[in-house]
């Protein structure tokens, strides 16, 4: 975890006197709010479990519609509707909405599968007019039929937009509300690639895009989690708890102890794109970006991931393949990743059979 946020945990227990049980705060939102935005650190064992705690309270089905997420690829959503509905779908099949992402090895964690399971459980027990359903963010990606960059529409290589699409689309233009789980950064309410600055609907982030189109009908949560410098403070401010910043000295503090390290934006100069980071004078306070924190513990670990798919050649070098296509989108060279992974599955694998 971010030394910056060890601190803002400290900062969250000394400077508010505003706390309040999370899971009824963001259900009380909802009252005059039609999106909630809960961020997320991706694979936090400790949100996940808040998470399950959240999904299983009796008066969620009550006070949302869908749940909507960034770990499902959105071509796979009859699927989901199939599977979070009762029906027989197989765990092979439903993996892949998440394995078939548009980002490779995101979603491999354990707590992405429980996610599922726990929304088919709870609406097992409800009367179909009230199951929650689960909305894939994810842009539809075809993977067998994406063999470059090129193949991919440009408007996925920034997949916040195709998500606003998604909600105006399935939630909001259908009068329903939904809890949004997405990455910390992308639910912000200005998004610091564009300095701060609100950004055309096509380019925004996902918190830039509703506050601007849905004003006073959103409601952001950012997520804290932590230990360290926590141990001697964390009885007084427990796991699941969430704090309100706006019109708090927290919430006028700058919203550089918000993101993790300097951020580096680019600009044209002279034709050609030139990188700069943004200076510390630049970020908005934390109110103008958020509304509340939530503290999900102590815990800071990350959940495993599931290693199975790691032990299929086929598979590891299908991955190679897809890193290939994404890297000039994404940035990222993810060949060492997926050759640890395999080696590590291997020796699992290994291991087990001896036994």
């Amino acid at each position: 975890m971010p030394p910056s946020l060890f601190m803002l945990a400290v900062t969250l227990i000394a400077m508010t006197s505003r706390p309040r049980p999370a899971i009824d705060t963001i259900l009380a939102a909802f009252a005059d709010h039609r999106i909630v935005l809960l961020g997320e650190i991706h694979g936090s064992v400790a949100q996940h479990r808040f998470i399950q705690r959240l999904l299983r309270d009796p008066r969620l089905p009550a006070t949302v519609t869908d749940i909507a997420v960034e770990f499902a690829n959105s071509r796979y959503q009859p699927l989901i509707d199939r599977y979070v509905s009762g029906e027989t779908v197989s765990a092979d099949s439903l993996a892949l909405a998440w394995r078939n992402a548009i980002v490779p090895l995101a979603w491999d964690a354990a707590v992405y599968p429980a996610f599922f399971r726990t929304v088919r459980e709870v609406n097992r027990k409800l009367p179909a007019a009230r199951r929650l359903r689960v909305v894939a963010l994810d842009p539809p990606i075809i993977w067998d039929s994406t063999h470059s960059a090129e193949d991919i529409p440009r408007r996925w290589g920034y997949r916040d937009p195709a998500w606003f699409g998604i909600l105006e689309r399935d939630v909001l233009a259908r009068g329903r509300k939904a809890l949004v789980i997405a990455g910390a950064l992308h639910v912000i309410r200005r998004d610091p690639v564009t300095s701060f600055e609100p950004a055309p609907l096509d380019r925004a982030g996902l918190g830039d895009a509703l506050t601007q189109r849905y004003p006073g009908q959103v409601y952001v949560t950012y997520p804290v989690v932590g230990s360290g410098m926590l141990a001697r403070d964390i009885g007084r401010v427990p796991a699941g708890t969430l704090v309100e910043v706006r019109g708090t000295s927290l919430g006028a503090r700058s919203s550089h102890v918000l993101l993790p390290g300097n951020v580096t934006v680019f600009t044209m100069v002279n034709g050609k794109r030139v990188p700069r980071v943004l200076p510390e004078a630049t970020y908005p306070p934390i109110e103008r970006l958020i509304d509340a924190l939530v503290y999900y513990g102590p815990d800071s670990a990350t959940a495993v991931r599931v290693m199975t798919p790691y032990r299929d050649s086929t598979w590891v070098a299908e991955l190679h393949r897809r890193s290939s296509v994404v890297q000039p989108i994404f940035g990222q060279d993810l060949d060492p990743v997926i050759d640890s992974l395999a080696r590590a599955a291997a020796a699992h694998g290994g291991a087990r059979a001896k036994r």
